[in-house]
């Protein structure tokens, strides 16, 4: 399945192949779609509060949600991750 996704994909150009890998590697392993959205948004996250030197209201800004969905959602995390 994951191979027919890359063999059709029209949208598939040299700059986006590795995350197309990427999805296809996830693809194969069986990730679905809540634990793969759950890790976007973990790095996503991350990312945002690097570029911010960690600063919350800085982060959440960047992303475009609220100071308080942003620590709802890192709250979340790091329940399931324990």
């Amino acid at each position: 399945m994951s191979g027919e996704l890359i063999k059709s994909a029209s949208w598939l150009t040299a700059s986006n192949m590795e995350q197309a890998m990427r999805i296809a590697e996830m693809l194969a392993k069986g990730v679905r779609y809540d634990d793969a959205q759950r890790e976007f948004e973990r790095r996503f996250f991350s990312r945002a509060l690097a570029a911010t030197d960690g600063n919350l209201a800085k982060a959440a800004s960047l992303l475009g949600i609220h100071r308080n969905t942003l620590t709802r959602k890192l709250n979340a995390h790091r329940r399931q991750a324990s």
